[in-house]
């Protein structure tokens, strides 16, 4: 019986071949997986919006190079992927090892999963190959609650009854702004012709970076409490996206900002920086997030960094342009 398969087997080979001519060359997709990732660690809970860092080791046989993480319909799901940073190489054995670091923030509640991040070889010879990091699943927390929020429903408040003092005060202050204001008329029509009462104030030669740049740096001196720092935040930038852009950031929600600098092809790493940073703003303002002084101190330079990238790139000299030529 086991001759009779055998000369089947044979038969079913090409003439003159061999068993290993009768099996398919190994695609791409099918081969081995050429290295490895291993993350140091993970955490087990975060607080919603705040940012986290993931450090791991890829390692890869060294004739290969690592090219860094895939972003081709990259989807992470619940979490806000801030940065990337690749360190030293180092050879063993024949291997080549990389340490990773990888900063997100969560967004939503509850169980949430990283999913796998791609990262890309490129290999000497065969179609470029792609070693990837493990999922990470974390619990995401809301913020805990304020010293006077018990959780319980509030009583209703009884029926409003008006005051008649501060009416008494607002026509006492309506009278006295028009004593001010018949007095600043006599004033005026006393001046002589052309003598202007304010001088003009001289423009404001500075870059819309530069207006944007001082005003973050003066928001660190003022020392204000969260929620008027995360609302000046926010305010500084909406204001430097109105003058680069043209546009009425300050009346938009964040989720309006963010579709509008789609549209505007604004760049895209700077449009990540912004939904997260934007995101922190809301929570500090609505949801009681109370950010500590470093993270504040971080916010503020996540703020320049977004300035900084979306500051238009200055043109060549002409001398560039006449050596391209």
């Amino acid at each position: 019986m086991r001759l009779t398969l055998a000369a089947a087997l044979f038969a079913l080979l090409p003439a003159g071949g061999t068993a290993a001519d009768a099996v398919p060359a190994e695609t791409p997709a099918e081969s081995a997986a050429v290295g490895r990732f291993e993350w140091a660690g993970t955490p087990e809970s975060l607080l919603i919006g705040s940012s986290f860092t993931l450090r791991g080791l890829i390692e890869f046989p060294e004739e290969h190079e690592l090219q860094g993480l895939d972003r081709e319909g990259l989807d992470t799901g619940a979490f806000e992927l801030l940065g990337t940073e690749i360190g030293e190489r180092e050879f063993q054995d024949g291997l080549e090892r990389r340490p990773v670091t990888v900063v997100v923030a969560a967004f939503a509640l509850g169980n949430q999963t990283l999913p796998p991040l791609r990262w890309a070889l490129r290999a000497p010879q065969a179609a470029a190959p792609a070693v990837t990091s493990p999922a990470v699943t974390v619990t995401v927390t809301p913020p805990a609650p304020g010293l006077r929020d018990t959780g319980d429903i509030r009583d209703i408040k009884g029926p409003y009854s008006p005051r008649l003092w501060p009416w008494v005060l607002a026509l006492l202050a309506a009278l006295g702004a028009a004593a001010w204001g018949g007095s600043a008329l006599w004033r005026r029509a006393r001046r002589p012709a052309g003598e202007s009462a304010v001088p003009a104030a001289a423009p404001d030669l500075r870059s819309y970076e530069e207006i944007a740049l001082a005003e973050i740096d003066a928001l660190l001196r003022m020392g204000l409490p969260v929620k008027e720092y995360y609302d000046r935040i926010s305010d500084i930038l909406r204001l430097y996206f109105e003058r680069r852009y043209g546009i009425s950031a300050l009346s938009m929600t964040t989720y309006d900002l963010h579709r509008r600098l789609l549209q505007l092809q604004a760049d895209p790493q700077a449009r990540s920086w912004i939904k997260a940073l934007f995101t922190r703003c809301d929570l500090a303002k609505f949801a009681r997030l109370l950010p500590g002084e470093e993270e504040t101190r971080e916010d503020a330079e996540s703020a320049r960094r977004i300035v900084r990238q979306l500051a238009p790139q200055a043109a060549p000299p002409a001398e560039e342009l006449v050596a391209k030529r």
